[in-house]
């Protein structure tokens, strides 16, 4: 019996050597993967390979150098990857400036508000998952927002001239047909002055059945006037 007991402890300390042996060689093979990784700059291939590698070695205590030396190697890795993020966000920081810089630019130099809100909308985007740069986006979006208002003022504006030229133009008309009172054509432009002349008043959404509700572009002209008229 005494033979059977050496036999089988002889047997259990080969297996258990046998099975930290498998281990070590897995976890160190994992930590070569892993420094591999770290020198072509893959740091997050790094960290998953370590913390397995850890993982694996963490309840042996026969293997604790192994142990202490993967975390080691993981806390050096960490130690990387917060300096490449530090200098990641140093970048975008850097670049969401002058995106700004630029649009404001755009808009002091040569009034483009076009190529201020593709600046914009560059920067809002490059600024929208990074936390840490929150104030800097929120910034970005302020401006936006303030460059989209100025683009739909101007094409108000631009609209108002294009029917203020389209009204002028049939004003004109109506005052040619109109001055024709008599002759064979008398008739003919008498209607097509009455013609072009409820035209020119549907461009300000007259109503003919309240017509003390006017236009609100022209309700400003009619107070302008009334005030004007009080003054004096």
């Amino acid at each position: 019996s005494a033979a059977v007991l050496v036999i089988g402890s002889l047997a259990w300390t080969w297996l258990e050597s046998n099975r930290i042996g498998q281990l070590r060689l897995a976890a160190q093979s994992k930590v070569d993967d892993a420094r591999d990784a770290t020198k072509a700059a893959d740091l997050a291939k790094a960290t998953t390979l370590l913390t397995e590698a850890l993982g694996q070695v963490r309840a042996e205590s026969t293997l604790s150098l192994l142990r202490d030396r993967i975390q080691s190697d993981l806390d050096n890795v960490a130690r990387l990857q917060a300096a490449a993020d530090r200098e990641r966000i140093a970048d975008l920081r850097t670049k969401a400036n002058r995106l700004l810089d630029d649009a404001q630019q755009a808009i002091e130099m040569a009034k483009d508000f076009a190529q201020a809100r593709t600046l914009l909308t560059e920067a809002v985007t490059l600024l929208a998952n990074e936390a840490s740069l929150a104030e800097l986006h929120q910034q970005a979006q302020s401006r936006l927002a303030d460059v989209n208002q100025s683009l739909a003022e101007q094409s108000e504006v631009l609209a108002a001239k294009a029917l203020l030229a389209k009204f002028i133009a049939t004003v004109e008309q109506v005052r040619i047909h109109g001055s024709n009172l008599s002759g064979e054509d008398a008739i003919d432009d008498s209607r097509e002055a009455h013609k072009l002349g409820l035209a020119g008043l549907v461009m300000f959404d007259f109503d003919f059945q309240q017509p003390e509700m006017l236009d609100a572009r022209l309700k400003d002209r009619k107070s302008t006037r009334l005030n004007s008229s009080h003054r004096t």
